[in-house]
């Protein structure tokens, strides 16, 4: 029965050739620190690792120092970033540790490949963006596919006074997914009237707010007509003929004498 390989371990074998070769490397100002690193590494504390040798790579820039982050960055599952530094420490031609050590680089990098695939997005509106996780993370055209862990991908496109497009893609393991969006459609337009048009029809003014509008009634206008005055009298004239009416029933009216004092009914 054949054993499975699994990554972790593939990254461990590789990480203990990496050590035999360490007892060969050229000696650095930093040796005492690349021990400190190693030596955690060997203890499983890759996290802690990783702290000594960024600090290392702040202080120096080392392609040495590149690469040992990468290292830790793959062991701790970090895999964008591990593809990224693993790569730039592979660009060192030049240097004695980098060419001591490329097998075991480029070994590590293919494993963290296996975990890694690329994203494409194709969209006909050049001010578009792509949005993943609720970060931008690349501005269309793309000059290159987006570099992501393998997996379903749920990303956007946006693109201001345009609604927002939502897909849903597999990126495949070392490969690569292509997504066109050509469905960006532009949002509708305010329907509000502006304090602007309003003023330009005749009888109307804004509101204080801006939001509604009302009639502005003529200066005297309504005291100087005829009908208003008519209407006027027609009502003066009614209310004293209910007057009288009202006089007379109550005149008919009596005390029925089965109520509370003070109170009174109609028979």
């Amino acid at each position: 029965m054949k054993a499975r390989i699994t990554a972790p371990f593939a990254l461990a074998v590789l990480t203990g050739a990496l050590y035999a070769g360490e007892v060969h490397a050229q000696q650095s100002p930093f040796e005492v620190q690349y021990r400190e690193g190693n030596g955690l590494r060997g203890q499983h504390d890759d996290a802690g690792a990783l702290r000594v040798f960024e600090t290392i790579w702040e202080r120096s820039h080392e392609p040495r120092a590149r690469a040992q982050i990468g290292l830790a960055e793959a062991a701790l599952g970090r895999w964008l970033l591990a593809e990224a530094h693993l790569t730039e420490a592979l660009t060192a031609n030049t240097d004695p540790w980098i060419a001591r050590n490329r097998g075991v680089i480029e070994s590590t990098l293919g494993t963290v490949r296996q975990r890694v695939g690329s994203l494409e997005v194709l969209c006909p509106v050049g001010d578009a963006e792509v949005w993943i996780g609720g970060r931008r993370v690349a501005t269309l055209p793309l000059s290159q596919p987006i570099r992501m862990v393998a997996g379903t991908v749920q990303f956007e496109v946006r693109s201001p006074g345009r609604l927002t497009a939502h897909r849903t893609t597999v990126v495949p393991a070392n490969g690569l997914a292509r997504e066109t969006v050509d469905d960006l459609v532009r949002s509708a337009p305010s329907a509000s009237l502006t304090s602007e048009t309003t003023a330009q029809r005749p009888g109307w003014v804004a509101s204080e707010t801006g939001s509604s509008t009302s009639p502005a009634p003529a200066s005297g206008g309504i005291l100087r007509s005829p009908w208003f005055w008519t209407a006027v009298g027609v009502v003066v004239a009614g209310g004293v003929a209910t007057g009288i009416v009202l006089g007379t029933q109550s005149a008919q009216e009596h005390y029925s004498g089965n109520l509370s004092p003070g109170m009174v009914t109609v028979q």
